[in-house]
């Protein structure tokens, strides 16, 4: 107890410095890579949102992702091979405005549960009017991107940051002389270094789960700290290409947030639910971070990685104000989830989905940059400025209220896909 205790007295007495810091950041760009890929900071909105065409700007991000494939042409008999040479790819066929699915393509594989919800909306565009031409489409089963600009990567020096930061196999799927270059449709990519086309991640075309989602009303306006912690807390599965020291990016944010606090915490959370007893073990708001895997894996570090650290997501928001969201996420249903949720979003990472275009870094969430320089600096700010906090919890629910609807979502891929099928031409063998 003791030394938790001369923890948190080293805690409050850097706070002054670090808060300065934090503010600095508050007023500058937050982005992933130095001279390459930004996501830029935007100034904290606090006044009504302005009136804006969503129908407008989700055509703009469509048209945007057809750029490196305007006048791209493949031939028609040369499909199955293309999509036979880059693994985890779902091809399907429109033709005289039906989908198709042609015989070679494995049924039963388990990843095509990725890609039903996609299919499923195409097929309700096609039902009704619609300037949908002929084509072939390339649907990527993985929640990562797979169509990499090899010559962009490297002249951006992102190409080692990239395998470094995911343990991503560059080397396995870099372009080759004898290596196809065609159109993958995918739910994230990494822009400026990767060149796949992007499509919505399946929980934003499910009309259901997204009904579900817009009913709850968060409580942004009445947070009280004497309620719950102000710990950014994450939870995930293991996911990434390797374990080694320093090529995970879910291994590298559990060793940040790791310390004596955040274990106390971890334990506390597997084995009790009485949220009163974790506050008066916590008066100062809890430990900065808390990260920890929901499955098994042997690690380097102890205790970090059980199933007995699963949370459901429903109750992230009664033990903290704020939640780490980090790659890999884009089939969990944690992204959209989190965007109605009474939390803050502290986003880390290097990829890219339609949904975080939709929203802003500054005015929706918050950004951390790759090596985590300020993973600290923002999460001490965001609990010494509370009103900061819950303006952005504000802005983040009212714009996904704005823009996350299933008709939005169905005429982005409409959008998407007239634009495809014009400037993409397969040709007859």
């Amino acid at each position: 107890m003791s030394t938790r205790l001369s923890l948190l007295g080293i805690t409050a007495s850097i706070s002054l410095v670090l808060f300065l810091y934090g503010l600095v950041h508050i007023c500058t760009h937050y982005g992933i890579f130095s001279g390459s890929q930004q996501r830029g900071f935007s100034p904290l909105y606090t006044g009504q949102p302005s009136p804006v065409s969503i129908s407008q700007e989700l055509e703009q991000i469509a048209k945007s992702q057809l750029q490196p494939w305007i006048g791209y042409q493949m031939n028609q008999s040369d499909v199955k091979d293309y999509a036979k040479r880059k693994e985890y790819l779902y091809v399907v066929e429109i033709k005289n405005g039906t989908l198709h699915i042609p015989e070679y393509v494995d049924k039963e594989f388990e990843y095509n549960q990725n890609v039903e919800p996609l299919v499923t909306v195409i097929q309700q565009i096609l039902k009704e009017e619609n300037n949908i031409q002929d084509t072939f489409l390339f649907l990527n089963l993985l929640d990562e991107p797979r169509n990499p600009n090899k010559v962009r990567c490297q002249q951006a020096g992102m190409w080692n940051k990239i395998e470094k930061y995911h343990g991503f196999p560059l080397s396995l799927i870099e372009e080759s002389k004898d290596m196809p270059w065609f159109p993958i449709l995918s739910p994230a990519k990494i822009s400026d270094c990767f060149e796949d086309i992007l499509v919505p991640f399946g929980d934003l075309l499910e009309p259901l789960k997204l009904e579900e989602m817009r009913k709850t009303t968060p409580t942004c306006e009445k947070w009280n700290t004497t309620k719950r912690l102000m710990t950014a807390l994450f939870r995930g599965s293991p996911t990434g290409h390797s374990f080694k020291e320093g090529r995970n990016h879910r291994l590298a944010l559990i060793k940040a947030c790791d310390n004596e606090q955040s274990r106390y915490l971890r334990n506390y959370l597997a084995h009790s639910s009485s949220m009163e007893d974790l506050l008066s073990l916590f008066p100062e708001g809890g430990p900065l971070c808390d990260a920890a895997l929901t499955h098994q894996v042997d690690l380097n570090i102890s205790d970090v990685s059980s199933p007995i650290y699963f949370l459901p997501m429903k109750v992230w928001e009664e033990i903290t104000f704020f939640v780490l969201d980090i790659d890999g996420n884009s089939y969990s249903r944690r992204l959209a989830n989190l965007c109605f949720a009474d939390v803050d979003i502290i986003r880390l990472g290097i990829f890219e989905d339609l949904l975080l275009m939709l929203l802003k870094n500054g005015t929706h969430y918050r950004h951390v940059q790759i090596d985590h320089s300020d993973l600290f600096s923002t999460l001490i700010y965001m609990r010494t400025q509370l009103s900061y906090s819950q303006q952005l919890c504000r802005n983040k629910f009212q714009r996904c209220q704005q823009v996350v609807n299933y008709p939005n979502m169905k005429y982005y891929m409409q959008v998407l896909l007239e634009e495809y099928s014009r400037q993409v031409i397969f040709l007859s063998s």
